[in-house]
């Protein structure tokens, strides 16, 4: 399933591959309320790993550019023909969640539980960043009778590969939080050792990664800065963990 929600405002990935992957461990208390009710509650630590790529097969755009894009200080509109692109990310997050859950006994080995928490995600742990297109650029000068420049010698015009050196990565941010709720089941598999196994539904309440603010497409240009590239990605305004996840882990009662 879906890992992220993220809404793109300039272009529509054709493919989108999403994946979270978190282990860790919990520490519970356990307030009886009833003969068959308690209330458990948990704080914990964990490790997450996460991975989002987006691919276009093609984007075309055109926008604006400004004299410092011009290696004779002119304007004109600045046009990017985009193919075979591909924006990948990686990355890894402490994570400390705090959850209680109501457990309702149907035997001694058999119980169900509904459970709600939120997730702390540090996500300074490491991070990857790699993109890759092939672009062919080129300049409409509308001040010199819609004049168009595509010699590779000028302005960055022509075809080009843009990758890993032209980009410029948005920093992940260092710390989000992210709510839960969910239900499973505790099977008793030998004295105090029990399998735990459920679904939840994760929502972020908060943007993981900071958006590049780039309106005029995912790649850019100026003659001092050379090409810049924010990406597919960095161009969503609201990238955030959200999906449904398959938990499973033993149990073990002191």
């Amino acid at each position: 399933g879906d890992a992220f929600s993220f809404d793109n405002l300039y272009s529509n990935p054709e493919e989108i591959s999403q994946s979270e992957t978190e282990f860790g461990v919990d520490f519970g208390y356990s307030i009886p309320l009833s003969r068959s009710f308690k209330l458990n509650l948990f704080v914990g630590a964990a490790y997450s790993t996460s991975k989002l790529d987006v691919s276009l097969s093609s984007y075309d755009y055109s926008y604006q550019a400004g004299a410092d894009a011009d290696m004779d200080g002119d304007t004109y509109v600045r046009t990017y023909n985009l193919t075979d692109i591909e924006d990948n990310r990686k990355f890894s997050s402490l994570v400390i969640p705090v959850s209680f859950d109501f457990e309702y006994s149907f035997s001694r080995r058999v119980s169900a539980f509904a459970r709600v928490g939120a997730k702390v995600y540090l996500n300074s742990l490491s991070s990857t960043h790699d993109f890759n297109a092939s672009a062919f650029i080129y300049g409409t000068y509308p001040q010199y009778d819609n004049l168009v420049i595509d010699a590779d010698w000028m302005n960055g015009f022509g075809s080009r590969h843009i990758g890993i050196s032209d980009l410029v990565s948005p920093e992940l941010k260092s710390v989000t939080v992210d709510g839960m709720a969910g239900l499973g089941v505790r099977i008793g598999i030998v004295g105090p050792l029990a399998l735990e196994v459920g679904a939840s539904y994760q929502m972020g309440f908060m943007n993981l990664i900071d958006a590049v603010d780039s309106p005029a497409g995912p790649v850019t240009y100026t003659v001092a800065g050379g090409e810049k590239t924010c990406g597919l990605i960095s161009m969503d305004r609201a990238v955030k963990r959200q999906g449904l996840k398959i938990n499973a882990g033993l149990v073990f009662k002191f």
